[in-house]
């Protein structure tokens, strides 16, 4: 009697003498064992850029003025970690009103404008918010 083999599987004969319900192994030396491919690794997106400390007080006095952020241009002259003081110019440059100081704080990790504009600077409202007394040193007392 003469037996054929199935080319893909060279270990068993095509015929009534092959059992179909058995699984086949592949004839790559392996057990047949199921091997888990590890899920693919996907890549997690990069972080949003984080915005600086000017961006975000820049922010913060164009949604006060009503004003877009490209419209405001900001100058710190005094910088702690939470506090700030300085110039901003609200383009067009030029007009009455359109420059003055700032000061700003960051309050509950959000920068908020303390008080700015061209007039006077109240002490009692800037040392509220704890600012460093040589940014404050020409506030008056009210």
């Amino acid at each position: 009697m003469s037996l054929t083999f199935d080319t893909d599987k060279p270990d068993t004969p095509i015929g009534e003498e092959t059992n179909t319900t058995e699984p086949s192994t592949p004839d790559d030396g392996q057990t047949g064992d199921v091997v888990e491919t590890p899920p693919e690794e996907t890549e997690e997106a990069p972080p949003e850029p984080t915005a600086s400390k000017e961006d975000l007080i820049r922010q913060a006095l164009a949604e006060k003025h009503e004003k877009t952020i490209d419209q405001v241009e900001i100058r710190m002259d005094q910088e702690t970690d939470d506090h700030v003081r300085g110039n901003v110019t609200f383009l067009p440059a030029g007009g009455i009103g359109n420059s003055g100081y700032f000061l700003a704080a960051k309050v509950s990790g959000e920068w908020e404008i303390v008080i700015d504009g061209q007039g006077t600077i109240s002490c009692s409202l800037v040392r509220s918010y704890n600012f460093p007394e040589d940014m404050i040193a020409d506030c008056l007392e009210d």
